[in-house]
């Protein structure tokens, strides 16, 4: 970041972390970081995320180590603890009624937070939304409030907004997004949605690429690469990635995103013309973990797929020895001769490496993302049955080499691009001032 003072920039990222267990939510950190990097070597990050405990990451980017810091918030029952979302947003509000910051200062989280110039949100690339529940969107949304009464900066990174289903959750978006500095979409389609909400005199809006795209792959551990070797013919090797939250139903299991078929047939349906018909190797690749405590789990979906399908298509359906990182997750989709991915990060990792891939979507955050960065196969899982998504992939797999040559030459610029975000000129002059603004 240029940075005339020779201070070190302070970022707080909210949004993403790496407390989840998706690797999705990872790529976005990492990419956030990777790109910070790319701008100066000499930044300082934090996490806010809600947690127990300040938890200190250390990673490693372009080399080296870098600690991370979580501001680490409550969201509980108990809205007395000193670092209740609850508590700091009435303590932030008070403080800015009477004018009184000595109010933030006392509270030790507030304190920090308020010595941050610039706040970054990432919302999970899709969570500023009620699609998943307006506790969720709640989830998301407070941290966001409480940075905008403390009068900091809060810039919308590359994400999708909405959908949103009810009138309370919409008006609280709006009344953030009015107040915040720049916005970001990681779709075309999403900068008019964002107008529409703001009105013409709100913030800036421009479209950037998701920040997953700078996620770098890194190779897994012995076990991982000896069960890669060990599978034949690598030409014919097709990545498939199953959503555990799909496979359960939803949150409420009860077909929560109305797919026209049913999802577990589906796969199954989809692993028979793959492993069954055409004769291809069949990797199952989760792209978010934690079985079996997660029942959102990729890797219990899996388990599943194993257990029912593994004896049917022995030597032909294969599964993974061991959990992997979102490092490691993406070198294993770099091995695959094609991608057919329900999790859209694992589309991305994908395209980013020039491997062809095709999603299974489930909402409409599908559609604008992976068709900005070149994804033509979208298999809409609301609106197309298993017969057509079968017949979409036949026909993806055949166009395969032709898609990776098309991907190979857009492949780098799309990763160039984000590593290059905070080097736009708009987001540097948010950086370059660093002014308390008001809500």
């Amino acid at each position: 970041m240029p940075n005339p003072e020779g201070q070190i920039p302070t970022v707080c990222l909210m949004g993403a972390s790496f407390s989840t267990r998706n690797h999705g939510v990872h790529a976005l950190a990492s990419g956030t970081i990777n790109a910070l990097a790319e701008a100066g070597k000499d930044f300082a990050l934090h996490f806010l995320d809600y947690g127990q405990e300040p938890v200190l990451n250390t990673v490693q980017v372009g080399g080296q180590m870098v600690s991370i810091r979580t501001i680490n918030l409550r969201f509980s029952k108990r809205p007395w603890q000193a670092n209740h979302i609850l508590r700091l947003l009435f303590v932030a509000s008070l403080a800015r009624c009477l004018r009184n910051p000595s109010l933030r200062r006392q509270n030790p989280w507030l304190n920090q937070l308020d010595n941050i110039p610039v706040h970054l949100s990432l919302a999970g690339g899709d969570s500023f939304s009620d699609l998943y529940g307006r506790l969720r969107f709640l989830y998301v949304a407070l941290p966001q409030v409480l940075v905008i009464l403390l009068g900091k900066p809060l810039v919308q990174m590359p994400q999708t907004f909405g959908p949103f289903g009810g009138l309370f959750t919409r008006q609280l978006a709006r009344w953030i997004l009015r107040r915040s500095a720049l916005i970001y979409s990681r779709d075309r389609e999403g900068i008019a949605v964002v107008r529409q909400m703001v009105g013409d005199k709100g913030p800036r809006i421009e479209f950037a690429f998701d920040m997953g795209l700078g996620l770098d792959p890194r190779p897994p551990g012995p076990k991982v690469l000896d069960r890669l070797a060990k599978i034949p013919e690598p030409e014919n090797l097709v990545g498939l990635n199953v959503s555990g939250l799909l496979y359960m139903g939803g949150y409420n299991r009860r077909n929560m995103f109305n797919l026209k078929s049913d999802y577990p047939l589906l796969i199954a349906s989809l692993i028979e013309e793959m492993a069954g018909r055409l004769g291809l190797q069949v990797l199952l690749i989760p792209h978010v973990v934690g079985a079996p405590a997660n029942p959102e789990s990729d890797e219990t979906a899996c388990n599943k797929i194993i257990e029912q399908l593994g004896p049917r298509y022995q030597g032909r359906l294969h599964h993974l020895p061991e959990p992997l990182t979102h490092h490691e997750a993406k070198y294993v989709i770099s091995r695959c001769a094609f991608l057919a991915a329900s999790r859209m990060h694992a589309c991305l990792g994908a395209v980013s490496q020039g491997v062809p891939a095709m999603a299974l979507s489930y909402s409409q955050k599908f559609a604008g993302v992976l068709k900005a960065v070149g994804v033509a196969e979208i298999a809409d899982l609301r609106e197309v049955d298993t017969p057509a998504v079968i017949s979409q992939f036949k026909g993806a797999w055949n166009r395969r080499a032709q898609t990776r040559r098309e991907l190979a030459s857009r492949a780098p610029a799309l990763r160039a691009a984000v590593l290059g975000f905070f080097q736009r000129h708009e987001i540097r002059e948010i950086f370059e001032a660093k002014k308390d603004v008001s809500p």
